[in-house]
């Protein structure tokens, strides 16, 4: 027997009866529906990012940046809370935490105290990164994530 003669003979049997016909049906639209479901589902997994709530919390003191004192952390939350990146709530440390444990925020983001610094530690000999923290709850379903840059002695 040839192959095309074999396929024919297959798809006769498997459309037999109807209860053959039914499943071979289920056994096409399972994959179909399921791959629309998953790309429907996907197709713009960014165009609600400004409905996830987010506590920002700026602890920097600022620093003296080229003869000024400048805080580069109220100028970043100020950029941040103009966006509409996320729904971002400016909140000291505690509302963060707490908002974060009762499933208010998503995440937090914390600019330490010395972000100003490290920042203007570039153009020194001594330069060191600035840290930003960021912080997930595991019980929402997320990762628990606590990511801090490291420090060059590390």
């Amino acid at each position: 027997m040839k192959i095309p003669q074999m396929i024919a003979a297959e798809l006769r049997r498997l459309t037999s009866t109807r209860m053959s016909v039914l499943a071979l049906v289920a056994l096409l639209a399972v994959p179909i529906l399921y791959g629309g479901l998953y790309l429907w589902a996907n197709q713009d997994p960014y165009g609600n990012l400004s409905q996830v709530p987010v506590a920002l919390v700026v602890e920097d003191s600022g620093a003296q940046i080229n003869g000024g004192q400048r805080n580069l952390g109220d100028e970043a939350a100020d950029q941040l809370l103009d966006s509409d990146t996320f729904e971002w709530h400016r909140v000291d440390a505690d509302q963060a935490a707490s908002g974060l444990e009762r499933g208010d925020f998503d995440f937090t983001v914390t600019l330490p105290a010395d972000f100003s610094d490290a920042v203007a530690s570039l153009s020194s000999d001594s330069p060191r990164q600035a840290a930003i923290e960021l912080r997930t709850n595991d019980a929402n379903n997320y990762l628990c994530l606590l990511y801090t840059s490291p420090s060059p002695r590390d």
